[in-house]
């Protein structure tokens, strides 16, 4: 009987371990893990914007963004969080644009369900 009582209880804990990987897991790939997108870089100064996406979009939500603009030294100058609603699916570089200038940076974020988000960064 005590035998049959340590298998029971082993098998519960072997199941809420299983089921607690799987909740980790799931909650970082929505939540947490960044993936590279693309990366841009300005001829004139080697101003460099590194586009990532945060998560992953859960059923048909936003997906989070952050972009990061490096200066010639290789230094973060600015970090943007910002969302892209493309129908639950993953953002692109067909949702960024970038337009150089002399002292700043344009970057309009679009998706499909909503309308273009626009930041202007100065490089200082």
């Amino acid at each position: 009987m005590k035998r049959v009582k340590n298998n029971v209880l082993i098998s519960i804990f072997v199941i809420f371990i299983i089921l607690g990987i799987f909740i980790f897991w799931f909650k970082y790939t929505t939540e947490f893990k960044v993936t590279n997108i693309s990366q841009y870089t300005n001829p004139n100064n080697s101003y460099t914007i590194l586009f990532q996406s945060v998560g992953e979009p859960f059923l048909f939500g936003s997906e989070e963004v952050k972009i990061t603009l490096f200066d010639n030294k290789k230094k973060k100058v600015t970090i943007i969080h910002g969302d892209i609603s493309n129908d639950g699916g993953r953002a692109s570089e067909s949702n960024i644009k970038i337009k150089w200038f002399n002292d700043y940076v344009e970057i309009i974020l679009s998706g499909d369900e909503q309308k273009d988000e626009i930041y202007k960064i100065d490089y200082n």
